[in-house]
């Protein structure tokens, strides 16, 4: 008779989904080229190491009476499939190195994300 213990390390890989809104007037601005329709959004632990990464697409706003908003704002949603599970909290960073990583506790991941820059 043989017994096999099989021994699972490690956790479930999450998924985020969400919003990133970012306060960019004005959002034209060259100093503001980092964040546009298809930059990446990377996720990672409370070391800095990257655990998952995507991008983030432009929602773009048909609304006429709202355009003037796009001056001041721009909103991407984004959606990350894999990340690695079974950490505290994760950071989320978009942008070029100077941008801030904004950080989410682990039981608000299921939720729908809303992160800020600006």
């Amino acid at each position: 008779m043989v017994t096999a213990i099989v021994l699972i390390t490690g956790s479930k890989p999450v998924t985020a989904k969400g919003f990133l809104n970012f306060n960019c007037y004005p959002c034209s601005s060259s100093i503001n080229d980092d964040l546009k329709d298809g930059a990446q959004i990377t996720v990672v632990d409370s070391t800095g190491d990257v655990i998952g990464s995507g991008t983030v697409k432009l929602v773009v706003i048909d609304d006429p009476s709202l355009s003037i908003l796009s001056l001041y704002n721009r909103t991407f949603t984004f959606e990350i499939t894999g990340i690695e599970g079974g950490h505290d909290r994760y950071g989320f960073h978009a942008g070029g190195p100077d941008r801030e990583t904004m950080w989410v506790e682990a039981d608000k991941m299921s939720e729908e994300i809303q992160l800020k820059i600006g």
